[in-house]
């Protein structure tokens, strides 16, 4: 909860943080009209394993933010792990 912040000012916060994230201020679900924003995101992952074997897998992700008078919300869902080289599934 965020006492005394109106709903459009936490949604005007919420989009700067995202963009700044993201780095992106294009968003998947941009709705002014009931403060919500979502971004479809990824990022690469490197591991090894057995001590010598390296992998090269990209994560993909959801994220939505949700905002009210003197509240929000952060939703992260839709994870997915694929290896680089194969492309997703």
């Amino acid at each position: 909860q965020v006492d005394s912040v109106d709903k459009q000012t936490l949604y005007e916060r919420g989009s700067e943080w995202l963009i700044k994230t993201v780095q992106t201020n294009k968003f998947d679900v941009n709705d002014k009209v009931n403060y919500k924003i979502a971004h479809e995101g990824q990022f690469s992952v490197s591991y090894t394993y057995d001590f010598k074997y390296k992998s090269l897998n990209t994560v993909t992700y959801t994220i939505s933010l949700d905002f009210k008078d003197g509240k929000y919300r952060y939703t992260i869902t839709d994870f997915k792990i694929y290896k680089t080289d194969l492309g997703a599934k």
